[in-house]
């Protein structure tokens, strides 16, 4: 109820006025707050060429003062190489560093060669503020390195973002074996989020695509047919490969053993 001499009215125009005025306020005091913050951030880039960090900066701790640094596509990649024989490369997740790894690296460098990068946009890897730090990149980045490091066979170990970047490079791994070592009988497709390999029966080609899957099956390698994952009336001929139809100790034999199917 409006105290006696102020009309209803005029009380709540007053207290309109007044949560205005408070809103305008605040709207201007984060506005201020938000611009601060990104300023400090980065947000608004004065040099998109720039780098993020540099390899003349202090480290923060003794493990980034080991790492080793080589250029790769254009980026310094920072990785950590301890011990010897079989090599295992740790990839870690985001926004995490290699460090991740720090507590176990000692104990598996006893048994093996560990490669440990710092992916990009993270770590003490130098990269432009304006670099592209997407999966595709990464896989770039790490088959990069590997090449650089003369690796050509490796044991893997993905976290996080990390993982995915192994999945990818799987994939890469099995879409390049069908392409050489099919013989063209296959024609490789894109696939929901590349977690399997789809290939079509190429153009000319005869193929009984359920016999193939009997056959793959006979030699220990679950396949299944296009059909099996298609709500089309009449699907197209064609063999889904999952990762894990191929045995993960030897990838190349378990292809090796998928192409005989076709004889």
């Amino acid at each position: 109820m409006a105290s006696e001499g102020w009309p209803l009215h005029s009380v709540l125009t007053e207290h309109h006025e007044v949560l205005a005025v408070v809103s305008r306020r605040t709207l201007i005091v984060l506005s201020i707050v938000w611009i601060a913050g990104a300023l400090k951030a980065g947000l608004f880039i004065r040099d998109a060429q720039d780098v993020v960090s540099r390899v003349d900066e202090q480290a923060i701790e003794a493990f980034s003062r080991d790492k080793k640094f080589v250029d790769i596509a254009g980026w310094r990649v920072a990785y950590v190489d301890r011990g010897s024989g079989e090599p295992i490369v740790l990839l870690h997740g985001c926004p995490f560093q290699s460090f991740e790894y720090s507590k176990g690296i000692p104990s598996l460098a006893h048994h093996y060669r560990v490669i440990a990068p710092d992916l990009l946009g993270l770590g003490d890897t130098i990269v432009r503020l304006d670099d592209d730090y997407r999966l595709p990149n990464q896989v770039r980045m790490v088959v990069g390195l590997l090449d650089w490091l003369g690796i050509g066979r490796a044991h893997f170990v993905g976290h996080d973002h990390g993982g995915a970047i192994v999945q990818l490079m799987m994939n890469s791994h099995i879409v390049a074996a069908i392409r050489l070592g099919f013989g063209g009988r296959l024609r490789v497709v894109p696939s929901v989020a590349d977690l399997h390999v789809t290939a079509e029966v190429a153009p000319g080609v005869s193929l009984d695509v359920d016999q193939f899957v009997r056959r793959a099956e006979a030699r220990g390698i679950v396949v299944n047919t296009l059909a099996d994952f298609s709500a089309e009336a009449s699907p197209r001929a064609g063999l889904v490969l999952g990762y894990g139809a191929i045995p993960t100790e030897n990838v190349d034999e378990g292809l090796r053993r998928l192409a005989r199917c076709f004889r």
